[in-house]
Protein backbone atom coordinates (compact mmCIF):
# COMPACT_ATOMS: atom_id res chain seq x y z
CA UNK A 1 0.00 0.00 0.00
CA UNK A 2 1.20 3.50 -0.78
CA UNK A 3 -0.22 4.73 2.51
CA UNK A 4 1.88 4.20 5.61
CA UNK A 5 0.27 1.36 7.55
CA UNK A 6 2.63 1.04 10.51
CA UNK A 7 0.82 2.90 13.22
CA UNK A 8 -0.76 2.57 16.64
CA UNK A 9 -4.41 3.53 17.07
CA UNK A 10 -5.26 5.56 20.15
CA UNK A 11 -8.44 3.68 21.02
CA UNK A 12 -9.17 5.96 23.98
CA UNK A 13 -9.95 8.75 21.52
CA UNK A 14 -12.80 6.68 20.12
CA UNK A 15 -14.47 5.68 23.39
CA UNK A 16 -14.37 8.74 25.59
CA UNK A 17 -17.39 9.25 27.84
CA UNK A 18 -16.50 12.81 28.80
CA UNK A 19 -16.25 15.11 25.78
CA UNK A 20 -14.84 18.09 27.70
CA UNK A 21 -12.17 15.99 29.40
CA UNK A 22 -11.37 14.29 26.09
CA UNK A 23 -11.01 17.68 24.37
CA UNK A 24 -8.45 19.03 26.80
CA UNK A 25 -6.61 15.72 27.24
CA UNK A 26 -6.25 15.46 23.45
CA UNK A 27 -4.79 18.97 23.30
CA UNK A 28 -2.38 18.07 26.09
CA UNK A 29 -1.24 14.91 24.31
CA UNK A 30 -0.86 16.40 20.84
CA UNK A 31 0.20 20.03 21.24
CA UNK A 32 3.91 19.25 20.87
CA UNK A 33 3.20 17.85 17.41
CA UNK A 34 0.42 20.28 16.52
CA UNK A 35 2.64 23.33 17.16
CA UNK A 36 5.33 22.53 14.54
CA UNK A 37 2.65 21.33 12.12
CA UNK A 38 0.84 24.65 12.53
CA UNK A 39 4.07 26.57 11.94
CA UNK A 40 4.82 24.51 8.82
CA UNK A 41 1.30 25.09 7.50
CA UNK A 42 1.57 28.83 8.13
CA UNK A 43 4.93 29.14 6.38
CA UNK A 44 4.02 26.96 3.39
CA UNK A 45 0.59 28.56 3.00
CA UNK A 46 2.04 32.08 3.17
CA UNK A 47 4.67 31.26 0.56
CA UNK A 48 2.04 29.84 -1.78
CA UNK A 49 -0.27 32.83 -1.41
CA UNK A 50 2.62 35.26 -1.93
CA UNK A 51 3.78 33.31 -4.99
CA UNK A 52 0.28 33.32 -6.50
CA UNK A 53 0.00 37.10 -6.01
CA UNK A 54 3.48 37.65 -7.40
CA UNK A 55 2.73 35.71 -10.59
CA UNK A 56 -0.67 37.40 -10.91
CA UNK A 57 0.75 40.91 -10.83
CA UNK A 58 3.58 39.93 -13.19
CA UNK A 59 0.94 39.93 -15.94
CA UNK A 60 2.68 37.69 -18.48
CA UNK A 61 1.28 34.51 -19.97
CA UNK A 62 4.01 32.40 -18.38
CA UNK A 63 3.40 33.96 -14.98
CA UNK A 64 -0.33 33.24 -15.21
CA UNK A 65 0.44 29.58 -15.91
CA UNK A 66 2.74 29.56 -12.89
CA UNK A 67 0.01 31.18 -10.83
CA UNK A 68 -2.45 28.44 -11.85
CA UNK A 69 0.06 25.77 -10.82
CA UNK A 70 0.64 27.46 -7.47
CA UNK A 71 -3.11 27.73 -6.85
CA UNK A 72 -3.51 24.02 -7.66
CA UNK A 73 -0.79 23.21 -5.14
CA UNK A 74 -2.47 25.49 -2.61
CA UNK A 75 -5.79 23.67 -3.02
CA UNK A 76 -4.02 20.33 -2.60
CA UNK A 77 -2.29 21.64 0.51
CA UNK A 78 -5.64 22.79 1.92
CA UNK A 79 -7.13 19.33 1.30
CA UNK A 80 -4.19 17.78 3.15
CA UNK A 81 -5.27 19.74 6.23
CA UNK A 82 -8.55 17.78 6.24
CA UNK A 83 -6.58 14.64 7.07
CA UNK A 84 -3.52 15.80 9.01
CA UNK A 85 -5.27 16.66 12.27
CA UNK A 86 -7.58 13.63 12.15
CA UNK A 87 -4.54 11.38 11.84
CA UNK A 88 -2.67 13.36 14.49
CA UNK A 89 -5.23 12.64 17.23
CA UNK A 90 -6.02 9.10 16.08
CA UNK A 91 -2.60 7.63 15.25
CA UNK A 92 0.92 7.89 16.56
CA UNK A 93 2.46 9.17 13.34
CA UNK A 94 5.57 11.24 12.92
CA UNK A 95 5.20 14.63 11.20
CA UNK A 96 6.73 13.28 8.00
CA UNK A 97 4.20 10.41 7.97
CA UNK A 98 1.32 12.83 8.55
CA UNK A 99 2.16 14.85 5.44
CA UNK A 100 3.01 11.78 3.36
CA UNK A 101 -0.27 10.02 4.15
CA UNK A 102 -2.28 13.23 3.77
CA UNK A 103 -0.80 13.72 0.29
CA UNK A 104 -1.75 10.18 -0.74
CA UNK A 105 -5.26 10.61 0.66
CA UNK A 106 -5.80 13.57 -1.66
CA UNK A 107 -6.07 11.05 -4.50
CA UNK A 108 -7.47 8.04 -2.62
CA UNK A 109 -10.37 10.12 -1.28
CA UNK A 110 -10.84 12.40 -4.26
CA UNK A 111 -14.65 12.04 -4.33
CA UNK A 112 -15.02 13.00 -0.69
CA UNK A 113 -12.52 15.82 -1.10
CA UNK A 114 -14.48 17.29 -4.00
CA UNK A 115 -17.69 17.15 -1.97
CA UNK A 116 -16.04 18.94 0.95
CA UNK A 117 -14.44 21.62 -1.24
CA UNK A 118 -17.60 22.16 -3.27
CA UNK A 119 -19.79 22.45 -0.19
CA UNK A 120 -17.42 24.84 1.57
CA UNK A 121 -17.04 27.05 -1.50
CA UNK A 122 -20.83 27.17 -1.96
CA UNK A 123 -21.55 27.99 1.71
CA UNK A 124 -18.71 30.52 2.07
CA UNK A 125 -19.60 32.13 -1.24
CA UNK A 126 -23.29 32.39 -0.37
CA UNK A 127 -22.69 33.96 3.04
CA UNK A 128 -20.06 36.34 1.65
CA UNK A 129 -22.45 37.42 -1.10
CA UNK A 130 -25.20 38.09 1.46
CA UNK A 131 -22.82 40.16 3.60
CA UNK A 132 -21.62 42.19 0.58
CA UNK A 133 -25.22 42.76 -0.48
CA UNK A 134 -26.03 44.37 2.85
CA UNK A 135 -22.79 46.40 2.76
CA UNK A 136 -23.55 47.85 -0.67
CA UNK A 137 -27.13 48.47 0.42
CA UNK A 138 -25.91 50.62 3.30
CA UNK A 139 -27.09 48.12 5.92
CA UNK A 140 -23.76 47.78 7.69
CA UNK A 141 -25.23 46.58 11.04
CA UNK A 142 -26.95 43.67 9.30
CA UNK A 143 -23.74 42.90 7.40
CA UNK A 144 -21.89 42.91 10.73
CA UNK A 145 -24.51 40.55 12.13
CA UNK A 146 -24.06 38.19 9.17
CA UNK A 147 -20.28 38.34 9.68
CA UNK A 148 -20.66 37.47 13.36
CA UNK A 149 -22.90 34.57 12.43
CA UNK A 150 -20.27 33.33 10.00
CA UNK A 151 -17.58 33.44 12.70
CA UNK A 152 -19.76 31.31 14.97
CA UNK A 153 -21.24 28.98 12.35
CA UNK A 154 -18.56 28.31 9.77
CA UNK A 155 -15.75 26.79 11.92
CA UNK A 156 -17.91 24.06 13.54
CA UNK A 157 -19.70 23.47 10.23
CA UNK A 158 -16.39 23.00 8.42
CA UNK A 159 -15.09 20.64 11.11
CA UNK A 160 -18.32 18.59 11.11
CA UNK A 161 -18.34 18.38 7.32
CA UNK A 162 -14.70 17.32 7.06
CA UNK A 163 -14.99 14.76 9.87
CA UNK A 164 -18.09 13.25 8.27
CA UNK A 165 -16.37 12.64 4.93
CA UNK A 166 -12.73 12.28 5.99
CA UNK A 167 -12.89 9.63 8.70
CA UNK A 168 -14.46 6.94 6.45
CA UNK A 169 -11.57 7.48 4.02
CA UNK A 170 -9.02 7.20 6.84
CA UNK A 171 -10.73 4.08 8.14
CA UNK A 172 -10.80 2.45 4.72
CA UNK A 173 -7.24 3.32 3.72
CA UNK A 174 -5.44 3.12 7.08
CA UNK A 175 -7.36 1.40 9.85
CA UNK A 176 -9.02 -1.52 8.02
CA UNK A 177 -5.87 -2.72 6.16
CA UNK A 178 -3.85 -2.61 9.38
CA UNK A 179 -6.38 -4.59 11.41
CA UNK A 180 -6.75 -7.05 8.54
CA UNK A 181 -3.04 -7.83 8.89
CA UNK A 182 -3.22 -7.79 12.72
CA UNK A 183 -6.55 -9.48 13.66
CA UNK A 184 -5.46 -9.96 17.28
CA UNK A 185 -5.20 -6.18 17.73
CA UNK A 186 -8.60 -5.77 16.07
CA UNK A 187 -10.21 -8.07 18.63
CA UNK A 188 -8.40 -6.28 21.45
CA UNK A 189 -9.68 -2.92 20.17
CA UNK A 190 -13.25 -4.24 19.91
CA UNK A 191 -13.02 -5.53 23.46
CA UNK A 192 -11.70 -2.17 24.66
CA UNK A 193 -14.61 -0.40 22.97
CA UNK A 194 -17.16 -2.94 24.29
CA UNK A 195 -18.13 -3.89 20.72
CA UNK A 196 -18.08 -7.62 21.23
CA UNK A 197 -21.26 -9.49 20.32
CA UNK A 198 -22.43 -13.10 20.34
CA UNK A 199 -20.65 -13.79 17.05
CA UNK A 200 -17.26 -12.53 18.21
CA UNK A 201 -17.41 -13.27 21.93
CA UNK A 202 -15.57 -16.53 22.62
CA UNK A 203 -17.24 -17.22 25.98
CA UNK A 204 -20.78 -16.00 26.60
CA UNK A 205 -21.72 -18.53 29.27
CA UNK A 206 -22.54 -17.07 32.70
CA UNK A 207 -19.82 -17.33 35.29
CA UNK A 208 -20.74 -19.63 38.23
CA UNK A 209 -17.84 -19.62 40.69
CA UNK A 210 -20.14 -21.09 43.35
CA UNK A 211 -20.58 -24.33 41.38
CA UNK A 212 -19.46 -27.26 43.49
CA UNK A 213 -20.15 -25.42 46.75
CA UNK A 214 -23.98 -25.51 46.84
CA UNK A 215 -24.26 -28.51 49.20
CA UNK A 216 -26.68 -30.35 46.95
CA UNK A 217 -28.77 -27.33 45.92
CA UNK A 218 -29.31 -27.56 42.13
CA UNK A 219 -27.71 -24.85 39.96
CA UNK A 220 -30.75 -24.65 37.67
CA UNK A 221 -34.48 -24.72 38.26
CA UNK A 222 -36.80 -26.67 36.01
CA UNK A 223 -39.52 -24.13 35.27
CA UNK A 224 -43.12 -25.15 34.68
CA UNK A 225 -44.07 -25.14 31.01
CA UNK A 226 -47.50 -23.62 30.69
CA UNK A 227 -49.58 -20.58 31.60
CA UNK A 228 -49.94 -19.08 35.06
CA UNK A 229 -53.47 -20.46 35.28
CA UNK A 230 -52.27 -23.95 34.42
CA UNK A 231 -49.74 -23.78 37.23
CA UNK A 232 -52.29 -22.52 39.79
CA UNK A 233 -54.81 -25.19 38.73
CA UNK A 234 -52.13 -27.83 39.12
CA UNK A 235 -51.48 -26.65 42.70
CA UNK A 236 -55.24 -26.48 43.37
CA UNK A 237 -55.63 -30.09 42.25
CA UNK A 238 -52.85 -31.14 44.63
CA UNK A 239 -53.84 -28.96 47.59
CA UNK A 240 -57.48 -27.83 47.11
CA UNK A 241 -58.04 -26.90 50.77
CA UNK A 242 -54.82 -24.92 51.15
CA UNK A 243 -55.14 -21.14 51.52
CA UNK A 244 -54.36 -19.42 48.22
CA UNK A 245 -54.45 -15.89 49.67
CA UNK A 246 -55.73 -13.99 52.67
CA UNK A 247 -57.14 -10.52 52.00
CA UNK A 248 -58.59 -8.22 54.65
CA UNK A 249 -59.33 -11.07 57.03
CA UNK A 250 -61.02 -13.30 54.44
CA UNK A 251 -59.21 -16.47 53.37
CA UNK A 252 -59.71 -18.12 49.99
CA UNK A 253 -58.66 -21.69 49.22
CA UNK A 254 -57.18 -22.83 45.95
CA UNK A 255 -60.34 -24.78 45.10
CA UNK A 256 -62.53 -21.71 45.64
CA UNK A 257 -60.21 -19.47 43.66
CA UNK A 258 -60.19 -21.86 40.67
CA UNK A 259 -64.01 -22.04 40.75
CA UNK A 260 -64.26 -18.25 40.71
CA UNK A 261 -61.72 -17.98 37.90
CA UNK A 262 -63.47 -20.57 35.75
Amino acid sequence: SSVTSAFSVDVSVLCSKNCVHDFFSTIKKNWKQALPVGIINLIVGSIMVYSALFYYFAGTSASLICMALVLALLVAFIVMQFYIYVMMVTFKFKIRQLYKNAFHLIFLGWKENLIILGTLIAVYGFLFSIAMLFVFSGLDPIALLVGSFCLLFLPPFRMLLTQFYVFPVVKKQLIDPYYKEHPEEFEAARHHLNLENEETRTDISPKTPWEGHTCGVPLHIDYFEGSMFDRIKYIADQYPKFIAFDFMGKSTTYATMIEEIE
